[in-house]
């Protein structure tokens, strides 16, 4: 998930992830990051977060995933 959703393409094409695996739901925007590209992504910038210990932010980051739905 990501801020905007150009920040999103970006990063997904950065991985090498196709656009096709782009998840335009209800529940959130976004892209499913395979574990072996986890590192690399945390490496581009992204955050790695818990949801058992950034509850707050996991929340946060989720709204912002659902208001970018385009339906």
């Amino acid at each position: 998930m990501a801020d905007t959703l150009p920040e999103l393409h970006a990063m997904a094409a950065q991985l090498g992830i196709p656009r096709r695996a782009f998840q335009n739901r209800r529940s959130g925007a976004h892209y499913d990051v395979p574990a072996p590209l986890r590192l690399q992504a945390i490496a581009l910038g992204a955050q790695a977060i818990s949801r058992h210990t950034d509850r707050a932010l996991v929340k946060a980051v989720i709204s912002n995933a659902r208001g970018q739905y385009l339906p």
